[in-house]
């Protein structure tokens, strides 16, 4: 069971990282946010949706 829920949440944080635009990407390249403050406020939030 345990394996079962292993899979589906990687497979869902595969979805959601993947579900990113590439215009969003390139705006937070070109604005300069990089390291922990790009991971912290778009990509986990992106991947770990609250709604």
């Amino acid at each position: 069971m345990a394996l079962g829920a292993q899979w589906y949440i990687l497979f869902n944080v595969i979805a959601g990282a993947s579900a990113i635009p590439s215009d969003l990407r390139e705006a937070l390249e070109s604005l300069g946010v990089r390291g922990w403050l790009r991971w912290r406020d778009f990509i986990l939030p992106a991947i770990f949706p609250t709604t």
